[in-house]
């Protein structure tokens, strides 16, 4: 064994012992009784504001700025789509609370560029943010028709996920290349009437969907390299 090796093998060694020790908790829900202790890691703030996090919606961040869809509707007001400022991260704030934007909860979000996209039941918008306090809302760029689930971009494409409960389609290939024209281009059925696309991710030319709805068919790739 090499001393190069001696000293990866040992390194390892510590790391295991000190993981070992390591107990991470779950954060909660804003606004629902306070953050528990979180020992293992440093904690450089928690920021409570009356708002519930509950849902599952990803955020998206760009230059000290992050983005979320609220999964609430607009028929009481409540807020739908937030920014956070987070260029001082021991003091951040939130900037923008859009509210009563769209008719359907808002989902998820994707970021191309200068533009988040925000995915409904049934449609696509989309945010300019070029100034990030004062984001421009785009209602409505895209109809489908059908209950969307998921959002990805890569390049100049969105992929989009689908509920086959209500689509004939699995998901869709979205060329955004002329962000505030956004066109389908294809889409695919992978997967049986009643099944839904839960998350989907993409990386070179694969589509990787995670599935709800029963087993089997849990996982599926697909080849998008033809896009």
């Amino acid at each position: 064994i090499t001393r190069d090796m001696r000293w990866l093998i040992t390194a390892l060694i510590v790391a295991g012992i000190f993981l070992s020790g390591v107990e991470i908790q779950e954060a909660g829900w804003f606004g629902s009784g306070g953050v528990p202790p979180i020992t293992g890691y440093n904690v450089v703030t928690t920021y409570g504001n009356g708002f519930d996090f509950h849902s599952g919606n990803k955020m998206v961040y760009k230059d000290g700025f992050i983005y979320r869809a609220y999964s609430s509707t607009s028929q009481f007001g409540w807020p739908q789509f937030i920014v956070f400022d987070v260029r001082k991260p021991e003091a951040p704030a939130y900037t923008y609370i859009g509210r009563q934007l769209f008719e359907d909860a808002p989902g998820e979000v994707a970021l191309y560029n200068n533009f988040v996209y925000v995915i409904t039941a049934s449609s696509m918008s989309a945010f300019d943010i070029s100034y990030p306090t004062a984001p421009v809302f785009y209602k409505g760029l895209l109809a489908f028709g059908d209950k969307a689930t998921d959002i990805e971009i890569q390049g100049k494409y969105a992929y989009i996920g689908f509920d086959t409960a209500y689509s004939s389609l699995s998901f869709r290939i979205v060329d955004i290349s002329r962000p505030l024209q956004p066109k389908i281009i294809s889409g695919s059925q992978v997967l049986p009437t009643g099944k839904f696309v839960n998350e989907l991710a993409v990386a070179g030319k694969y589509v990787y969907l995670t599935i709800e709805a029963g087993a089997p068919n849990s996982f599926a790739v697909v080849d998008v390299s033809d896009p």
